[in-house]
């Protein structure tokens, strides 16, 4: 066997190529696999950036429209509650009308009238 790998010399030869192909790999394999594996990430990194980016703008339109649903809630309470009023109203004024007209009393309100009341309020 020290023969087949050529002595004293053979056996630095050896373990001369060995040492370097060890070297090699740690000075050009490694790193080149380690710049693969980043790029790998950077493109991970950039994917899972974007369904982040995605899932909160959709978490923001959802909000959007909740608020919108609730004001419009708001803005058909507060038609309502304004029609229920001038309905009130309405009837108020009838059965003041009524109720003059029962006893025989006039009024000589006339629209100018009304409209300085109203203004003056």
């Amino acid at each position: 066997m020290w023969t087949l790998v050529g002595g004293i010399t053979g056996a630095l030869r050896v373990i001369a190529g060995a040492s370097s192909a060890v070297v090699l790999m740690y000075v050009i394999v490694v790193p080149l696999e380690r710049a693969d594996a980043r790029r790998g990430m950077v493109t991970e990194y950039r994917a899972t950036s974007a369904e982040a980016e995605r899932d909160e703008l959709r978490r923001q339109v959802n909000a959007g429209k909740i608020v919108i649903d609730a004001y419009q809630v708001q803005l058909r309470n507060a038609r309502a509650k304004e029609e229920a009023r001038a309905d009130e109203i309405e009837r108020r004024i009838a059965e003041n009308e009524a109720l003059r007209k029962a006893t025989g009393r006039r009024c000589d309100i006339d629209g100018a009238d009304v409209k300085f009341l109203l203004d003056t309020e």
